[in-house]
Order: C-alpha cells, then sequence, then structure tokens
C-alpha cells in the first residue's frame, strides 16, 4: 500500500465512473485483476482468465462482467459464491456496487474505481493507493486485506501516515492481541535479532534464559516494523523468512518456532 495526499478523480483520469477493477485477497494472495470489456471468468482450470489454485474453487466457478453495473454470477459451483450474506450455486447474475463484495472459499472479491489507463486483464502489482488512512475513510479493499491476515507493506513519506494505517490494519483485523511497534532503526544489528526472533538459553554472553523474540509473542497481533530499509541484508532475508513462512529460528535453536496459531496470523509491515 501507498500512501499519498491526493486521488485521482474519473474526470482527471478519464476512466468511467463504473467499477473496473476486481482485488482478490485471502489465504495470503493479493491479486489486483482490471475489468475491461469482456467477462472474467474465475476458477482452478487452466482455462480460466484468473486461475485461483485452491481446494474451494472448483474448475470454473464464477465469472465477473464490467456491465456497468458490475455483476458476478456463479457458474454452479460446488461451494457457492456468497454475496451479500447468501450462497449462490447457479442461478442469475448478482449486481455488484463499487466497493462492492463477494466471497469465493477463503477469497474475498471487491470491486474498485480507477484502474490503471494501462496494462491488460492479468494480475497487477501496481501499490494500492490510501487518500486516508483513518479506520471510517479507508476502503473496503484495505478491510477486507486486513481481515484476510497477509502481510502488508506500506510506503509513503515521512508524516503521510503510514503508522496511522497500520493502525486502522489491526483494528479492522479482528485480531485480539495487541499491535507492536518496532523502530528498526533505533537497535543494534544485534539487540534486533534477538527482539525480533529470540534466542535459546546459552545461545550469547548472559543468555541466561529462553526467551520469545516479539514475532513469536505477537501471536493474535499485529507487528508494525518502522524503518525496515535501515536493517542489514543479512537480517533483511532472516524476517523475509519469518514473514512467509509464519516461523522464526530463535539464536542457538536448531528447530524453527512458529509464529501463529489457528488465529489470524501477525502481519509485518
Amino acid at each position: 500500500m501507498t500512501i499519498r495526499d491526493s486521488e485521482p478523480t474519473a474526470r482527471d483520469t478519464g476512466h468511467p465512473a463504473s467499477p473496473d477493477m476486481l482485488v482478490l485477497v485471502g489465504d495470503g494472495k493479493l491479486v489486483a485483476v482490471e475489468l475491461r470489456d469482456r467477462e472474467l471468468v474465475i476458477g482452478r482450470g487452466r482455462g480460466c482468465d484468473l486461475v485461483v489454485d485452491h481446494a474451494s474453487l472448483s474448475r470454473r466457478h464464477a465469472v465477473v462482467r464490467p456491465g456497468p453495473p458490475a455483476t458476478v454470477q456463479d457458474l454452479g459451483s460446488t461451494n457457492g459464491t456468497r454475496v451479500a450474506g447468501e450462497v449462490r450455486r447457479g442461478g442469475g447474475p448478482a449486481v455488484l456496487d463499487a466497493g462492492g463484495s463477494f466471497y469465493l472459499g477463503p477469497f474475498a472479491c471487491v470491486v474498485m474505481r480507477h484502474a490503471p489507463a494501462h496494462g491488460s486483464s492479468v494480475p497487477s502489482t501496481s501499490p494500492l493507493r490510501i487518500v486516508d488512512p483513518s479506520p471510517d475513510k479507508v476502503s473496503s479493499v484495505v478491510r477486507e486485506i486486513a481481515r484476510s491476515g497477509v502481510s502488508v507493506l506500506i510506503r509513503g513519506e515521512t508524516g503521510v501516515g503510514k503508522e496511522v494505517l497500520a493502525s486502522t490494519v489491526h483494528e479492522l483485523s479482528g485480531r485480539t492481541g495487541a499491535m507492536t511497534r518496532i523502530n528498526c532503526a533505533a537497535l543494534s544489528e544485534s539487540l534486533l535479532e534477538s527482539e525480533l526472533f529470540g534466542h535459546e538459553r546459552g545461545a550469547f554472553t548472559g543468555a541466561a534464559m529462553q526467551k520469545a523474540g516479539l514475532l513469536e509473542a505477537a501471536d493474535r497481533g499485529t507487528v508494525f516494523l518502522d524503518e525496515i530499509g535501515e536493517l542489514s541484508p543479512a537480517i533483511q532475508a532472516k524476517l523475509l523468512r519469518a514473514v512467509e513462512q509464519r516461523e522464526v529460528l530463535r539464536l542457538g535453536a536448531v528447530r524453527p518456532t512458529p509464529t501463529s496459531s489457528s488465529s489470524p496470523p501477525p502481519i509485518a509491515i
């Protein structure tokens, strides 16, 4: 996510006011797909426009049509498509307003306005831009991302509200634990590694007891890593593994320790 001061309007960009982007989030995935003038078929099958390899989806699960208005139609899937609290298996299309969402298994799909003017109907790596990071101003996409448990990278200039957005993500996530804030630039590398990943008894001089790191202790909560770019490449590589694998290797340990239970995992920002 990127925070910036203002967002272009439909008039500024030349985009129509109708919804023109689909964002799929869940099970550790975040994919943005532009909706052009043709339908978008979602499913596990290789012939689908958006292939989501997950056991809960059928080979041809649902189809989204850009409209206006945008609609979603279940294609007779096994587990159905949930729209406005109703599970549909086959039947006619359901209208999706801008910001409206539907669900395919563990995946939330949200319709957005103002897709980029270039590119094609393929997964996009463009950042999601946030105008106002406060809880009552963020879009439904941010709300779905917060509830999904995926890791989030927030970028922006000093003072635009990155920590506010991190707090918003935590507040909307439904996690019962606290939000832990870590200033990576304020700690020495050796101390930071011990604080993040923990250590075993006798791992270094003065390590008289085993200690869980902040990533491990933040189970059911959120970890906000500020100034992450100040970390050394070695620590960044170890942190990346912890974020992707949801496990940490304590100093002096030979086996990794999971950082999350059955509840939504902590996210690193």
